[in-house]
């Protein structure tokens, strides 16, 4: 049979005072009845209540947006892509599009073998994200790997903005030699293999160095104004479909 405790017990146990013990019935935290004018408390009960107070349960993590993704009828990936890999291409560098936390929008345009080593482990991946994210701050860096890397913000649409990245290559005749033995080390693999994927690395004429922030700036701005214009054609042709509709 369940033990019932009287004010005076249940005082005892919580080492509380009496108001304490009417105030907490009063707000709901305790839970008593009456015996003629005499309160009294179920033992199982705060036992019970007095173990949840101990261990509370977790909350729930909180709830967080999603992330925003490529709107394709602002502007599709593959045209955006193509102009990025006919850019890319005629610097010899490799470029791609990254979301403001330095996750690939695009697909990584004129890469080298190099760092496709790199990005196809999960380490190196995540050390090339955190290079991507600093990117749209700062025009020039050098990455986890000692290669050069530029960047200029840009707006995909209303909803999605990021960055114009371009790496994987060293600026004019600068002395680069890779690391192998902690690339071998953290990332796994042969050292002869990444010296021999090294080779691979793009170099770009130290006259363009200079010149490439500039560059990936006009080229986040010509597609922000594609999206846009693509954009309002788009709500024209809507707005001509609804009034034939209605005729």
């Amino acid at each position: 049979m369940d033990d019932l405790l009287t004010v005076r017990q249940l005082q005892e146990l919580l080492r509380v005072d009496r108001i304490t013990i009417y105030r907490m019935l009063d707000d709901g935290r305790l839970n008593g009845f009456k015996v003629g004018s005499q309160w009294r408390f179920s033992r199982r009960q705060i036992e019970d209540w007095l173990r949840q107070q101990a261990n509370p349960p977790a909350e729930p993590a909180p709830e967080t947006s999603p992330k925003p993704a490529w709107n394709p009828s602002v502007l599709p990936i593959g045209c955006y892509e193509l102009v990025q890999g006919v850019f890319a291409e005629s610097l010899d560098i490799a470029c791609l599009a990254t979301d403001p936390d330095g996750d690939p929008i695009s697909e990584v345009s004129n890469g080298c073998e190099f760092c496709r080593l790199i990005l196809e482990n999960p380490e190196g991946r995540r050390r090339c994200m955190q290079t991507w994210k600093q990117a749209a701050t700062q025009p020039m860096q050098t990455c986890h790997a000692g290669l050069s890397v530029a960047g200029a913000p840009a707006e995909f649409s209303e909803n999605l903005s990021g960055c114009v990245v371009a790496c994987q290559f060293t600026c004019g005749a600068e002395l680069w030699e890779p690391d192998v033995t902690a690339l071998a080390r953290d990332l796994g693999g042969a050292a002869e293999t990444w010296m021999a994927a090294a080779q691979s690395v793009h170099t770009l004429a130290e006259t363009h160095c200079g010149r490439l922030p500039r560059l990936l700036g006009r080229l986040a701005g010509a597609f922000c104004e594609m999206g846009q214009e693509r954009s309002a054609l788009l709500g024209r042709l809507r707005r001509i479909a609804e009034m034939t509709a209605l005729e």
